[in-house]
């Protein structure tokens, strides 16, 4: 019987966060970083004029921990899967959260199966996701996106800018004094005003990009 009783209360102690809805609010620094680590879902990242960090919406199903913390400068807010509930259960209902934070402070965030959509980060943002579409409206600074499948789209957005998909296309709008576009099997399309440098590759799609070169900038395209 105690037996039984351990593994029941084992059992739940795992599956806690399982479909949790969360909403929980971390005060940070206005110009540290924060960092999403998100397996599968669709996160959706906003900016606000408080010194803080708050995460809202539903964790996935197969969810089996929700790590909220600060430590110094760099906020992390990482949702982990449980392996055995994950692949026995992976039709089940994935991650759905919206983030709240900074303005000011940059923004590094991954996923697998994980559509980022990210709006007015002005600290940067490096962003990857294997099989999700990644987002990105009014960011500023330096902007580092790469996915696999997915494909990525930027809008109204400026600084240094690379942008990298395997089989999926990219479109870029905004100023970017250095841009680097690649991709294999998808197109690339931007407008980017005065460049320094634009380096732009793809395998078996069409290229089409509107810019004014910098004095001495430099060119560098292909396609096969």
């Amino acid at each position: 019987m105690r037996y039984y009783l351990f593994a029941f209360l084992l059992t739940m102690s795992m599956s806690a966060f399982a479909g949790k809805k969360v909403d929980e609010t971390l005060p940070v620094t206005a110009d540290g970083k924060v960092s999403l680590s998100i397996v599968r879902g669709d996160v959706k990242v906003s900016i606000w004029d408080r010194s803080e960090v708050r995460v809202t919406g539903e964790l996935d199903e197969a969810a089996d921990k929700f790590i909220f913390e600060t430590s110094g400068s760099e906020t992390t807010i990482k949702v982990e899967l449980d392996d055995g509930s994950f692949k026995r259960n992976w039709h089940s209902d994935d991650s759905e959260l919206t983030v709240y934070m900074p303005a000011k402070s940059s923004l590094e965030c991954g996923g697998v199966s994980t559509d980022f959509t990210i709006g007015g980060v002005q600290g940067g943002v490096t962003a990857n996701s294997v099989s999700g579409d990644i987002e990105l409206n009014k960011v500023a600074k330096s902007l580092n996106i790469e996915t696999v499948s997915g494909d990525i789209v930027v809008t109204d957005s400026q600084g240094k800018m690379k942008l990298t998909s395997v089989s999926g296309d990219i479109s870029a709008r905004g100023k970017a004094p250095t841009f680097k576009a690649t991709t294999v099997s998808g197109d690339i399309e931007a407008s980017i005003g005065k460049a320094g440098l634009v380096d732009l590759s793809t395998v078996s799609g069409d290229l089409e990009i509107d810019f004014e070169l910098a004095e001495d900038g430099e060119v560098e395209a292909g396609t096969v």
